[in-house]
């Protein structure tokens, strides 16, 4: 893997685990889909920042301490 993607999710890993929405929305293109347990949807940027801060009031108040990538082909 080249280390160009190895030092961009290194980058976005690190803004996850800190909660840190602002750092995250720019790792994301203008429009995007996203894919969860529930479906997929297509989102514009501003769209997943409102719903980020709200999933990261979420895992704030039930504990979350940390979150890491543990693996990548």
């Amino acid at each position: 893997m080249k280390d160009s993607i190895k030092k961009l999710f290194a980058e976005y890993e690190k803004a996850f685990n800190a909660l840190d929405v602002e750092k995250q929305v720019p790792f994301f293109a203008e429009h995007f889909i996203s894919a969860g347990p529930r479906g997929s949807i297509a989102l514009g940027r501003d769209e997943f920042a409102k719903m980020a801060r709200s999933a990261a009031e979420f895992y704030r108040s039930v504990g979350q301490t940390s979150a890491k990538i543990l693996f990548m082909v």
